[in-house]
């Protein structure tokens, strides 16, 4: 029961401390980085939650719908296309 027990302490506390690393990431982005994700500041922890709730984990930079990553705020690497004259 001791290891059971340390061991759901120790994943709570991860949990905890990856929350807030994304939240802080979050705030540190401007309004216009913000609204290219799809969210505003005051959304940012419902986000975070929203994030976590659905299985997913706060630490990776997996894209939002818009192609941004979550955690640089960044448009992801689109593949070159070439234009044919």
């Amino acid at each position: 029961m001791g290891i059971t027990l340390f061991v759901r302490m120790w994943r709570t506390f991860l949990h905890w401390r990856n929350r807030r690393l994304a939240i802080r990431q979050l705030m540190e982005l401007d309004a216009r980085l913000l609204k290219d994700i799809g969210i505003e500041r005051g959304q940012i922890e419902t986000a975070i939650d929203g994030l976590a709730g659905a299985g997913d984990t706060v630490r990776g930079s997996a894209p939002n719908s818009n192609g941004a990553s979550i955690r640089s705020g960044r448009p992801n690497a689109v593949p070159a296309q070439t234009c044919e004259a």
